[in-house]
């Protein structure tokens, strides 16, 4: 690949983009001034909401991006788990929960340790606003290193199946950070030149992310690996660096997408007529309010000497023997109508951005179990909104962690039971368990049912197998494997029951000897000695 080649397809996906950008503009405008830089660019440190009169949406859109990081990635709370898709034999070996239940605490820990938390929450940020979000993942002295980049910069293409599979990523490095990321002696004459003489000068460049079409069997190297990674110099117009992924590096999510459209749609762009009627309307019910509080005030035009003094305590002087005053010019503005018409564009403004559903409202005389039930019926209607984060954002990521963590040799050897086993990512955040909670409740209102009948005729209860059972619950429910034991460690504890229950039943002094062995200290002192019947207070059978 050419770098003039690469320069080529980048414009012609700018072109493709294009659309768009005006789109994201206005959008940001309202949702999020401060990532406002998609056609007009605004000088760094420059105020971002001169024009704005409500941030209504600014404030929704804050709540919902803290409120998905919360439910779905909470870096205090375990939200993802690892398991086994087949064969099912394996789900309940004992060594291969261990291990995936290790897995996945290595993972948990490597995110909590990388600068993963705050940089999800901008990208949550942006596709409440753009409704599309890009992530960067880099392998950083084995471990991860996360970045979300501007929409404004990246330019993306889908694959046949409709996912993201090639990202252009314009962008602009001072020559000083060119020489630190790819070397001089990788740069043209010019970008050496002006390393040496002014470093803070910026240069353009394209980051090309895309499927390798041509991959030797035979061959090494990370020039060889399924994606290839370029770095062309927009001044010089030459490649300064090329490697490779063996993961896609770029995760790009879409809020939700139009069948033939490649960038997402966001609440922001459904609720932007709304928004800006909002502003107008606060502008409006703003000088009109301003009216009403300090009116204009009407006067004579010969009736007064001197400028007429409007602030507290003023003195105005008139013509003796006239009956003109300075009196207040009434314009009928109903304020309190434009407050209302204000509220309800608020409304409608946070129920399109999932506020009212994210917010428990009810009154103080709920209880525990009512706060538990709304909040998982609300947790559940917004589960089909999240599916699509699910599969372009949280399985991509961790899909590129446990590669870039098992190469760096951060990861746990599999037992030899796993090898060749497929594996499955489990969300267990709060959003994944509430939607799981209905199948429980499910089970619960089966057993309310079954009950008084088992009552009558306890061999009904044989139709069910209660280990499994059991498992099934705390599966659903996101329990830790290690708090369940194997199919062999329940059936030995079984035995030892049994055969302690037939020793005490047997009878016999070596029977009950044998039971007071097993009691506390406490109540061995009050056996007796040969018959085992306890003494009574004083020191008689009891």
């Amino acid at each position: 690949m050419k770098a003039e080649d690469l320069l080529r397809r980048q414009e012609q996906l700018a072109g493709a983009r294009a659309t768009w950008e005006s789109h994201w503009q206005e959008v940001a405008d309202y949702v999020l001034p401060r990532r406002a830089d998609i056609v007009a660019r605004s000088t760094r440190g420059a105020k971002r909401t001169e024009k704005l009169f409500d941030a209504t949406a600014i404030h929704a859109n804050e709540l919902l991006a803290a409120a998905l990081h919360a439910m779905l990635t909470n870096p205090a709370t375990r939200w993802f788990d690892l398991r086994l898709a087949q064969p099912a034999g394996l789900r309940t070996d004992p060594a291969a929960r261990l291990w995936l239940q290790h897995a996945a605490d290595m993972l948990i820990e490597a995110f909590t340790e990388s600068n993963l938390a705050p940089q999800l929450h901008e990208l949550y940020l942006d596709l409440g606003c753009f409704g599309t979000g890009c992530l960067y993942v880099e392998e950083e002295a084995g471990g991860l290193r996360f970045s979300t980049r501007h929409p404004a910069e990246i330019f993306v293409a889908e694959s046949a199946h409709g996912t993201i599979d090639t990202v252009y990523r314009r962008f602009v490095f001072t020559a000083r950070q060119a020489v630190q990321q790819f070397g001089a002696e990788a740069l043209g004459p010019r970008l050496r030149g002006a390393a040496a003489k002014t470093p803070d000068a910026e240069f353009g460049f394209v980051h090309a992310v895309l499927p390798r079409a041509e991959r030797g069997p035979g061959k090494a190297g990370n020039r060889n690996l399924p994606y290839a990674s370029i770095y062309v110099s927009v001044d010089d117009r030459a490649i300064v660096s090329e490697s490779g992924y063996h993961e896609f590096p770029y995760m790009v999510p879409r809020w939700a997408k139009v069948s033939g459209e490649v960038y997402g749609r966001s609440p922001g762009m459904t609720v932007l007529p709304d928004v800006k009627m909002l502003n107008e309307i606060c502008r409006t019910t703003l000088r009109a309010a301003q009216k009403a509080v300090d009116p204009p005030l009407m006067m004579p035009d010969d009736g007064f000497l001197g400028p007429v003094r409007a602030m507290p305590g003023g003195i105005n002087y008139y013509r003796a023997g006239t009956a003109d005053r300075i009196e207040p010019l009434v314009t009928g503005g109903n304020v309190g109508l434009g407050l209302e018409i204000e509220e309800q564009r608020r409304a409608l403004i946070r129920s399109a951005f999932f506020i009212d559903l994210l917010q428990l409202a009810g009154g103080p005389q709920m209880t525990a179990t009512e706060v538990l039930q709304r909040t998982d019926e609300k947790l559940r209607l917004l589960g089909p909104l999240l599916g699509r984060l699910q599969s372009e954002l949280l399985r991509p990521l961790i899909i590129r962690a446990v590669g870039v963590l098992g190469r760096a040799g951060r990861l746990p050897p599999a037992p030899p039971s796993l090898l060749g086993a497929s594996l499955e990512i489990d969300y267990i955040s709060p959003i994944a368990r509430a939607q799981r909670a209905e199948e429980v409740q499910a089970m619960s209102r089966a057993w309310e049912a079954v009950a008084p009948f088992a009552g009558a005729n306890p061999e009904m209860l044989d139709l069910i197998d209660g280990d499994r059972l059991l498992r099934h619950v705390v599966d659903r429910l996101g329990g830790p494997a290690g708090v369940l034991r194997s199919n062999g460690a329940v059936a030995k504890l079984r035995r030892e029951r049994k055969q302690a229950a037939a020793g005490a039943i047997g009878g016999g002094a070596h029977g009950r000897t044998a039971l007071a062995q097993d009691l506390p200290a406490g109540l061995q002192a009050l056996l007796g000695e040969a018959g085992g019947a306890p003494r009574g207070a004083n020191g008689g059978r009891a």
